[in-house]
Order: structure tokens, then sequence, then C-alpha cells
């Protein structure tokens, strides 16, 4: 009897693993074969399918780290397409998304779309961790049924995926003494199209998000996602997390990076830099002083600010 009862046990669990075998299996789908489990649809072409089979539990676990570390479980599909060609990738995008990305997400699709190694020769990138980068988009998405403000739909993205070439604010911080910072308002539909200006708008995103973390920490976070999650809009909901309004933490984010801009920046310059910057600086410096005292009311930001978030719903993030 026993060794009936054991037998049968050894082939209930050798069953379970063909199962779970030919469940991790693709199975075509017209040109593409396709894996899918909980919630996470993966599309590629047969070429790629090494790639793709490491890359399938890398994608699901960074998906579920990303919704345990934003606290936000959304129901519903994200699809995920690997694309083995640069031409392949450009046929397959929205149109106006940009060509050269890496990786973009399409809200209207809920598609997360990824190119190969092999579309991009002659160049390096970390292929996970734009994947990483642009499943927080997803997760957003999906969760989210408010219009999330373009900066911070990337500054959350650089800060889940541990981005570390935005971590430096050095930049900013002359930046912020220049007058040279893009204001968040201009920043909730789109980032410059240019190269310079959009690396900018990015450090900027994940500047300002960072601040929102050393203020009230992760939690605070939390509390702002729940709070939009719950239906509140992007003002609502930063005013009953933070106590304050939008642009007047803004203000305070911007004091923070002028003054960390210390003379210790100055003296380690070269002597030209010196002698042409300074007076420039303390120029900047004084009119971002009177600047400060000129603020933009609460009612005409907002409905600027409104009216940029529903021209940013649907548009592709990268």
């Amino acid at each position: 009897m026993r060794k009936s009862f054991t037998l049968i046990l050894l082939l209930a669990m050798a069953w379970e693993c063909v199962l779970a075998d030919q469940a991790e299996q693709p199975q075509p789908q017209g040109k593409w074969l396709v894996l899918d489990s909980d919630g996470l649809e993966f599309l590629f072409q047969a070429r790629d399918t090494e790639l793709a089979t490491r890359l399938w539990p890398l994608m699901q676990d960074d998906r579920h780290s990303i919704m345990s570390e934003l606290r936000l479980f959304p129901a519903g599909v994200l699809r995920v397409k690997l694309l083995p060609t640069s031409q392949d990738f450009q046929a397959e995008i929205p149109p106006g998304a940009p060509g050269d990305a890496l990786g973009l997400y399409s809200p209207a699709s809920r598609t997360l779309f990824l190119r190969a190694p092999r579309s991009l020769s002659g160049s390096y990138w970390d292929l996970r961790g734009v994947m990483r980068h642009e499943l927080v988009h997803g997760v957003l998405d999906l969760a989210l049924e408010v219009p999330v403000p373009l900066w911070l739909h990337e500054g959350l993205a650089i800060l889940v995926a541990h981005e570390l070439s935005y971590l430096d604010d050095a930049g900013l911080n002359a930046r912020a003494v220049f007058g040279g910072l893009i204001p968040l308002s201009r920043l909730i539909a789109g980032f410059p199209a240019d190269p310079a200006g959009r690396g900018q708008a990015y450090s900027q995103a994940a500047s300002f998000v960072r601040f929102l973390l050393a203020r009230n920490g992760m939690t605070g976070l939390h509390d702002l996602l729940r709070e939009m999650d719950s239906g509140k809009d992007v003002f609502r909901a930063f005013s009953t997390v933070y106590g304050e309004n939008l642009p007047t933490l803004e203000n305070e984010w911007r004091d923070g990076l002028t003054v960390r801009f210390s003379w210790w920046t100055l003296l380690s310059a070269s002597s030209l830099f010196v002698l042409i910057g300074t007076p420039l600086i303390l120029a900047g410096a004084l009119r971002r002083h009177l600047e400060k005292k000129k603020r933009l009311t609460q009612m005409v930001l907002q409905e600027e600010i409104e009216q940029a978030l529903q021209e940013q719903k649907d548009r592709p993030l990268n």
C-alpha cells in the first residue's frame, strides 16, 4: 500500500513538471511566439527565441518587484514586444514616437516595445535596464486612471529602475542659479525634442522625485500614488500628502538646488570661468531672489497643467 501511494505521488509530481514545462513553451501567434503569465504577455520572433527565454523570467521578476516597490497591483494585461530589427521597431511603435528610442511604452495599446540588441549594431546598452524602466510606465498606466504628469512618470521610472546616470544634480545646481531650469508645468505633456533639453528634462524629473523621496520618504510616494489611484487629480493628491501645493514644492526644490551650488564649485573651475561666470552667477541669483516674489496664481497654473495633462494622455513614454 505504501509503495502504491509513493508511486502515485511520484507520477503526480512528474505530471506537474510536464504541465509546468508546457506552460513555459512559447505559443505561435502569426509571426510571433508568445509567452504569457499572470497579466504579462511577451511577444517575440523565432530568431530571438534564445534571448527571449533568458529575458522572460527576468521580466516577470522585475514586474513583480516594481509592483511591490510602488505598492500598485493593477489588473489587466501588459504586453511586451521584442523587435528584431530597427525597421521592425519603427514599424511597430506609434506614429510620432521617437524611432531612435531603445524602448518605449504606449498607453494607447498598453504595449511595451523593446529593441533586440542587433537593431543598433556597434552600440551597447542595458537591455534589462531599459525594460525595467518601461515596465514602471506600464504598471503606473494600468494602475492609475487619472492622467499622470510626464515628469512624475519618468522620475518614478528612473527611481524604481535604479538608473544611476541621473543621480548627479551638479548640472542642475548650476542651472538653478543661472535660471536655466525648465518649469515642471512645461514637462507635463512632453519633453524637449533636442537631445540636450531632453536629457535635462529627465534629470529634473529624477531630481524632483528624489526631493519628494527625501521629504516624506517612500511612504509619501506610496500615499501620493494611492491618492491618485482613488481618483484624485495631481493637485489634490499633492496637497493631501505633502500639505503644500505643487508650485510651492517646486520652489522648495529649486531653492535647494541653488543652495547646493557652493562656492567650492566656482573655485574648482577654471580661472577664466570664475572671472567671466561669477558676475553672471550673482546676477542670476539676484534675479532668482526677485522672481520668488512673483508667484503665478494657483488657479491660472492649474488650468495650464490640467490642459497639458489632457494632451499628455495616450502619448508614448520612453
